[in-house]
């Protein structure tokens, strides 16, 4: 069970491959850049947040600049799905699970997981522990609330026989927004909450730990990585945009060694761009 006071930067810090030094040295280089400035738009699967915070401050110390990048971050929300921009080509990063990205090579999308950011997943299904709802054997009749992308959801269903639908022993899937409203509401049976975002909502609201069941998926076997750095795999082709991309890593992993470094000063950098959000939810 989470503990509702976990620090969401300091988990989100926590999660990061240890590769990290490893990717500022092997992508290391003092060659000045050259030339006009590569734009590149990264598509992030959620509004801005601490999540996020690696890119946010890279780009306001203008790591990416040095890298001769004109750089776009654009955030998401529920219903938006990222790869299908990069699959588009309206964008030529995003950020989304590696389930996405497998979800969507299986269907014949061209794009490829060019960086994994985190280790280990935030994502779970919370139910009301008065409920009784304790296995997903239990989930045929019941709602649950999800967001675009729910490889996670969807493997577990599959795994214990059940199947999605609004018939009486089916699993019915229900868009979920920004917040837990249709949770506390009991509009569902289960909703969709990262331990570090939408697991505190419910804690703030004033509900005490011990009011909810939490579904891991790593209890399943069908957890994945969380936020992979996706691209379309034509575009990567050229060696031009190879480059790019590896400009791209180099200037994000130092954003992410300040937010190591210096937490608070992460948050305020991530504050700047998206003051939506309170400070208690970042830290």
């Amino acid at each position: 069970m989470p503990r509702p006071r976990t620090s969401h930067l300091v988990y989100l810090i926590a999660s990061l491959f240890i590769v990290l030094g490893g990717v500022l040295a092997a992508c290391g280089g003092d060659d000045e850049p050259e030339g006009p400035a590569d734009d590149v738009k990264i598509v992030l699967q959620w509004v801005v947040q601490a999540q996020f915070a690696g890119y946010y401050v890279a780009l306001e110390k203008g790591f990416y600049e040095d890298e001769n990048l004109n750089v776009e971050i654009q955030p998401g929300g529920p219903d938006i799905l990222p790869v299908q921009l990069v699959a588009a080509g309206a964008a030529e990063l995003a950020v989304q699970p590696f389930a996405v990205v497998l979800s969507a090579r299986d269907q014949g999308i061209d794009v490829v997981a060019v960086a994994q950011v985190f280790e280990r997943s935030g994502y779970r299904l919370v139910s009301w522990a008065d409920d009784g709802i304790t296995s997903p054997e239990q989930w045929g009749g019941k709602k649950l609330g999800v967001w675009a992308g729910h490889e996670m959801v969807s493997a577990t269903i599959n795994k214990y026989g059940l199947t999605e639908g609004s018939g009486d022993d089916q699993v019915e899937l229900v868009g979920q927004g920004f917040d837990m409203q249709l949770l506390l509401e009991r509009q569902v049976d289960l909703a969709s909450a990262m331990i570090y975002n939408e697991f505190a909502q419910l804690i703030a609201a004033g509900n005490p730990v011990s009011d909810f069941h939490v579904v891991d998926f790593g209890d399943h076997d069908t957890n994945t990585l969380e936020d992979a750095l996706l691209a379309r795999g034509e575009w990567l082709d050229d060696e031009d945009n190879q480059d790019i991309v590896t400009r791209f890593l180099r200037a994000s992993a130092k954003g992410w060694a300040v937010c190591a470094d210096d937490p608070e000063e992460c948050v305020e950098i991530v504050l700047k761009y998206g003051p939506a959000l309170p400070r208690a939810h970042q830290t």
